[in-house]
């Protein structure tokens, strides 16, 4: 079975891929743990110079910290919140940036990808790659997107959208997984 695909990826199909490899992509769950934690200390932080600094300025008593402590515990938890859900936000405007920029511009050059029993061939106006099946590293799936990482960050990024039915998308899906290394596949579900 053979698989052909001409295409030019667009600012918004990098962003979605950035997206996914730093922070929905399953393997980035601990990172995004790390992240929630992080940024929950920094504000518990903030907020105890906040109680600190206001003690200092106002020792009127304790009806302060009455009202203050229930309204920082919840400012606390939603910017907690905020923060974690602004982060795939903040990391598809850095990946539209970075293309943007005249040394990144080839990620956006038209891509022919041909897919078959003996690897990949990925051809475009700069570069031609032949890649056997044993050297990739991940592979994953999206509602949009089917992505094959060469590495931890570079992958093949591939648009569902090239595709003329969810038959086809089966089929292609079925011959990743076939051929991809077992070690490879790396299912996400729901994103």
């Amino acid at each position: 079975m053979e698989f052909n695909f001409k295409y030019s990826l667009t600012e918004d199909d990098y962003a979605e891929y950035a997206a996914f490899t730093n922070w929905h992509a399953p393997w980035q769950k601990k990172e995004r743990i790390k992240h929630a934690i992080k940024t929950f200390i920094y504000s518990l932080i903030f907020f105890i110079a906040t109680i600190i600094l206001l003690d200092r300025i106002n020792s009127s008593g304790v009806d302060n910290y009455i009202v203050l402590i229930p309204i920082s515990i919840v400012i606390l938890i939603l910017l907690t919140i905020l923060e974690f859900y602004q982060a795939p936000f903040r990391l598809k405007s850095k990946a539209r940036k970075l293309v943007r920029k005249e040394e990144n511009v080839q990620v956006l050059n038209e891509t022919d990808l041909f897919f078959d029993d003996s690897g990949i061939i990925n051809n475009d106006k700069d570069v031609k790659v032949n890649l056997k099946w044993e050297s990739i590293k991940k592979y994953a799936q999206t509602k949009d997107y089917f992505y094959v990482y060469l590495s931890s960050l570079q992958a093949l990024v591939i648009p569902k959208k090239l595709f003329t039915s969810n038959n086809s998308i089966e089929k292609f899906d079925k011959f990743l997984t076939e051929k991809i290394p077992l070690s490879a596949s790396f299912r996400s579900i729901g994103i």
